[in-house]
């Protein structure tokens, strides 16, 4: 936990986004450090100019750790864009740039993009996301995130195994009714166990998440809000990786076979990567 959990965890990751920039376009042996600086140094450069103007978009005060993060990821991507570049520059057409990439080799593309995607959503979501612990009254009204919301009471319902208070809550933005939320306190039969069925709002850029509290006087409710921005980000960053793992592995040179075919597969492989380096 934290701040242990931090003082370690971030400092590693950030080195390793860097050093996954760079490893992408070193080869095994012949490297030439001028000819890798001079491929990579539109990517940095772009790169820094993410992450300097990107936070001012969030809408909140300037955050430093927003600016690292939106470095490295987007440093993350665009290097290994940059390489995909160099590497099919003597094709001519898409298809034939395409097909001269091996299976592996768009499995860490696909990969590459997921842990920038999971770093980015990660440290955005840790850094602007707002939760608020409210009494709530009938028709009473809270703004978070550009969203207001309005608590419309709750009322009793009786569920398949459960007993449950079913809060109303209506989300707003701009003046208008964006979305309607029904948290609930379910109180299950079969133990008396208490649940929280929280209400969600899912999107691309944000969560709203809704839940429901304990009965408080006067008719008034705790109720919960959370505003969570990129946490959608960590989840599909995960699958890119998962996915292009798969990938990987299906590359006809992990395949189990004959050791004549493993070989000439190989060979025929460095040839066409030799062509693209």
């Amino acid at each position: 936990g934290p701040p242990y959990f931090n003082f370690f965890f971030v400092p590693l990751m950030a080195l390793l986004g860097i050093l996954m920039g760079v490893g992408i376009a070193v080869s095994w042996k012949g490297n030439q450090p001028s000819k890798i600086a001079a491929r990579l140094s539109k990517p940095a450069i772009l790169a820094l100019i993410f992450g300097a103007l990107l936070p001012f978009s969030m809408g909140e005060s300037y955050r430093f750790g927003a600016a690292i993060a939106i470095t490295i990821g987007t440093w993350i991507i665009l290097a290994t864009i940059a390489d995909v570049i160099h590497k099919t520059r003597n094709r001519s057409s898409l298809n034939a740039k395409y097909s001269l990439l091996t299976l592996s080799y768009k499995g860490m593309i696909i990969a590459h993009i997921g842990l920038a995607g999971t770093l980015l959503g990660a440290t955005l979501n840790t850094l602007y996301s707002d939760q608020r612990d409210l009494r709530m009254a009938m028709n009473q009204q809270v703004s978070q995130g550009g969203y207001e919301y309005i608590f419309r009471g709750a009322e009793k319902v009786r569920g398949p195994n459960y007993l449950a208070d079913r809060g109303k809550i209506e989300i707003y933005r701009n003046g208008a009714l964006y979305d309607t939320l029904y948290p609930e306190k379910r109180r299950y039969l079969s133990g008396g166990n208490m649940m929280t069925e929280v209400g969600i709002n899912a999107g691309f850029w944000r969560d709203l998440y809704v839940a429901l509290g304990e009965p408080l006087d006067g008719g008034a409710w705790a109720v919960r809000v959370h505003y969570k921005p990129f946490v959608r980000w960590i989840w599909l960053g995960a699958i890119f990786m998962a996915f292009g793992g798969f990938l990987a592995i299906l590359d006809k040179r992990y395949r189990f076979g004959s050791s004549k075919s493993s070989a000439v597969d190989t060979q025929s492989t460095i040839a066409s990567e030799t062509v693209g380096v």
